[in-house]
């Protein structure tokens, strides 16, 4: 069986399921447009304690402050150049030191800082399976998909029997293409027209009511989703409590708004 599995830099889980696919025995083409760094870690087995422990009183809480100073003390080299940040690269350029193959280990490594885009898990060593005999990696610009396969932007034919489409998304839509109406008629598309943007990752100027997870510039790259999503789901209910309490509509103002934003544009400087 010949398979493919598509792949960008915007589809983090893309390298690891061409991986799944190789250790499976099956002849496996991985397509990337870019390189991924890959972080290559265990995947350990929770323990009924540690489970118990979580549903014991307090404990989910407890467990959640352990993962936000775990965080703080580990993923500053996110938010700040320095010795950490140094030896975090070393370290994910020590994993492609498996790689035999100087034309494959070149095609592989990523030509951007460690942290610019989603990072990818492997527990199982992507980079050995892309070494596997029955794994082939092409890297490049796909021009067309056609009825036994794909043809590259440069020329060549890949014959496939099965396409695995892992191509990303685009980043920028959020809710798009919903349409979206808020105050005078102006819709999301209107407003974001010149720019994307969002107060704190959940609302805009001028739609009353409109609330989002993960909007515009939420903390997408330095937060694990999860955490993240509890902080704006509790922010976002104590707006609902306050608006009935008010029965009020609510939306940011633009002057908050643009704080925030030139807030945010101070920090970026740094950070990956």
């Amino acid at each position: 069986m010949r398979g493919s599995a598509g792949g960008s830099s915007a589809a983090a889980p893309a390298a690891c399921r061409s991986e799944a696919l190789a250790w499976a025995g099956c002849d496996v083409t991985q397509f990337i447009r870019r390189a991924q760094w890959v972080h290559i870690r265990d995947n350990p087995h929770s323990t009924w304690r540690e489970r118990l422990k979580l549903r014991l009183p307090g404990g989910y809480q407890r467990e959640q402050h352990r993962l936000w100073q775990l965080i703080n003390e580990t993923d500053r080299w996110r938010l700040k150049p320095g010795p950490q940040r140094e030896a975090m690269e070393r370290e994910y350029e020590s994993y492609l030191d498996c790689i035999k193959d100087p034309e494959l280990k070149k095609k592989l490594t990523p030509d951007y800082n460690l942290g610019c885009t989603r990072i990818p898990k492997s527990d199982k060593n992507y980079y050995a399976a892309v070494q596997l005999p029955n794994a082939h990696i092409v890297k490049g610009e796909i021009a067309r998909i056609v009825s036994d396969g794909i043809v590259m932007a440069d020329g060549p034919h890949v014959a496939l029997d099965v396409l695995v489409y892992a191509t990303g998304f685009d980043a920028h839509a959020y809710m798009r293409p919903m349409k979206v109406t808020g105050l005078n008629g102006m819709t999301i598309d209107e407003a974001w027209k010149e720019k994307i943007y969002s107060y704190g990752g959940i609302a805009v100027p001028g739609f009353p009511n409109l609330f989002m997870l993960y909007g515009p510039f939420a903390p997408v790259n330095n937060v694990p989703v999860p955490l993240g999503l509890e902080q704006e789901i509790a922010c976002i209910m104590r707006l609902i409590a306050e608006a009935r309490t008010r029965r009020a509509a609510v939306a940011p103002t633009l002057a908050a708004t643009e704080k925030f934003l030139t807030r945010l544009g101070a920090a970026f400087p740094g950070t990956v």
